[in-house]
């Protein structure tokens, strides 16, 4: 579930990578993004709700730290279009709804991708593109912060929307079999995969037969 959420970021990287090969990328940037990629926190968000009579989910996909195509300094002038073929769901970003409800993120948890996840549903809340009163259901490749808590207890307040929260065990002991050390696996598959695209200058390839 996580590593979908994961993929999808990879994908878009690529994407950025093919779409920028006159850019002069330097290794360094794009081992950056890689290393950092490697340790970020992934997350997913599923928003249910009910719309014309029917039960719909929209989910949205959260990495933290800054986006790739600021980590890459690549000119890519719209980076949300990179991020294709995820119907009824969304690539979550930083920027706060108008008149947001929720709480501020502590010093240094700016770019949690809790908060991500949770200022790109209220924008879609705000602006009606989805209606209040849902459920929502959170997966985090690691234990939730105090921060991220207080803005989780601002969002259910404010919205009237039951948040359920599932956390994984972070730990990659060499006997370990958890979900986080199979994420942490998968990203690091992931890394690799970015510094190929870079070198064969190829840009996106299925990437099924890497996970785990």
């Amino acid at each position: 579930m996580l590593r979908e959420s994961y993929d999808i970021h990879v994908e878009a990287a690529g994407r950025m990578l093919q779409g920028a090969a006159g850019a002069n990328l330097a290794t360094p940037e794009l081992n950056r993004l890689a290393h950092r990629w490697i340790r970020a926190t992934v997350a997913r968000f599923e928003y249910t709700y009910h719309a014309g009579g029917r039960e719909r989910t929209r989910v949205y996909h959260a990495m933290s730290g800054r986006e790739a195509d600021e980590i890459l300094g690549l000119p890519v002038s719209e980076a949300s279009g990179q991020y294709v073929g995820i119907a009824a769901s969304r690539r979550a970003s930083i920027e706060a709804a108008a008149g947001s409800q929720l709480a501020v993120p502590e010093p240094g948890h700016r770019l949690d991708a809790e908060v991500k996840g949770f200022r790109t549903l209220e924008r879609d809340l705000v602006e009606g593109k989805v209606p209040a009163r849902g459920r929502l259901r959170i997966w985090i490749s690691q234990p939730i912060c105090s921060s991220c808590r207080a803005m989780a207890s601002s969002f259910e307040t404010s919205y009237v929307i039951d948040t359920t929260i599932f956390q994984w065990r972070r730990s990659v002991g060499p006997d370990d079999v958890s979900l986080f050390r199979k994420l942490d696996q998968h990203r690091r598959l992931g890394s690799s995969t970015l510094r190929a695209w870079r070198r064969a200058g190829s840009g996106v390839t299925g990437r099924t037969g890497c996970l785990p």
